[in-house]
């Protein structure tokens, strides 16, 4: 972020404090500006999860010996034409904003929401954060409900865990693994 400071001519000042008035004026204009900058994208961030504008794309995952789909990949988009749109300032702005975890819940919503129509047979991959399992609508009996209501059955699903985000309690983990599991998800 830039700033910019003026000084005039003040015979009463030496040159040096006038100098240092405008350095410091330009570099609380500079912060200034960055602050301004930090809140717009933040509320466009706000905005994006708030108002569910978040959709998901489907990437064909293929069967190399066969060359035939076996499911397709979620991957989240935010809104077209804007600077959200790609992932690659999405995700990284939701981090820095401590958004990460109600995104992850809107792209894991959208991801189930889109995925209706796929081919019999088809599994839908969806990336998940290891902190999924403290949405409530990610609890199994929610997530059952939420996936008959798209037609799409627990074994029609694939979690990929994502390794943007660490965890350091793996029996807590592999507990939930265990009882998605068991109610058919891979």
């Amino acid at each position: 972020s830039v700033g910019r400071g003026f000084v005039m001519r003040n015979p009463r000042l030496g040159a040096i404090t006038q100098v240092r008035e405008a350095l410091d004026e330009a570099r609380g204009d500079s912060q200034l500006n960055a602050r301004e900058l930090s809140r717009d994208r933040r509320r466009a961030l706000i905005d994006v999860i708030a108002g569910g504008k978040v959709t998901s794309v489907y990437e064909p995952v293929v069967e190399a010996r066969t060359l035939t789909v076996y499911g397709y990949e979620a991957l989240a988009r935010g809104p077209a034409n804007t600077a959200l749109a790609a992932p690659s300032n999405l995700f990284p702005l939701a981090e820095e904003e401590g958004l990460s975890f109600a995104l992850d819940c809107l792209c894991r919503h959208k991801a189930i929401e889109g995925a209706v129509g796929f081919p019999e047979g088809a599994k839908l991959f969806m990336n998940i954060r290891p902190s999924a399992i403290h949405d409530p609508n990610f609890q199994p009996q929610a997530l059952k409900e939420t996936l008959a209501s798209c037609e799409l059955q627990p074994t029609d699903v694939i979690f990929e865990i994502s390794e943007q985000e660490s965890f350091d309690n793996y029996d807590v983990l592999r507990e939930a693994r265990d009882e998605y599991g068991k109610l058919g998800f891979q």
